[in-house]
């Protein structure tokens, strides 16, 4: 292949990973083709792509695109997946394929400037996605401002709730006793 080529193809994955925050690299190997379109299919529908990557064109286009972390981790034949919400979206695609299709074998991913080995794509697709990170932190947010209203809230009533009860108990004890006689102004006839 002629190095115009090559620059072209090192070109083209730069700007395909220009972006890309990050993805998971699969080893493909020994998986039926009619397999691969189908999971390309799927991987569509939840707005991730596949791309088959050569080893020392992949690695400078990665280079470029600032994924060189993940360099280390492409040899022989390799595949990327990415986009849609990142690295934890594609490992959920991929565990989710091999537990009921022909096994991909990840090699690694990248997430957020992070290399992570093989081992722990199936740890990052148990992890939850940005939108679910952003509702547990309102939740949390929320909860807390929430208890603190209610706190507020229950001092008032409280205190509220014992003075009158002290007022209910005067009143219970002014009514069991006999009334007091009532003062007769000074130079009245008694």
């Amino acid at each position: 292949m002629g190095r115009a080529m090559k620059t072209a193809m090192t070109d083209e994955i730069a700007r395909e990973f220009r972006g890309v925050t990050g993805c998971v690299l699969v080893d493909y190997r020994g998986v039926p083709a009619e397999a691969i379109r189908e999971f390309r299919r799927r991987l569509r529908t939840k707005h991730l792509r596949m791309r088959v990557l050569r080893n020392a064109i992949a690695g400078r286009a990665l280079d470029t695109a600032g994924l060189g972390l993940v360099r280390q981790a492409i040899s022989g034949p390799t595949a990327a997946i990415f986009g849609g919400e990142g690295a934890i979206a594609a490992a959920r695609a991929v565990v989710e394929w091999n537990r009921k299709g022909p096994a991909l074998r990840p090699r690694g991913a990248v997430a957020e400037g992070e290399v992570y080995p093989a081992s722990a794509v199936p740890d990052l697709a148990r992890m939850p996605d940005r939108q679910a990170l952003r509702g547990m932190i309102a939740g949390a947010v929320i909860g807390s401002a929430r208890g603190l209203a209610v706190a507020l809230a229950g001092v008032p009533g409280a205190l509220a709730r014992v003075i009158q009860a002290r007022v209910d108990k005067a009143a219970k004890e002014g009514a069991g006793a006999s009334p007091a006689p009532e003062a007769k102004p000074e130079g009245s006839p008694s």
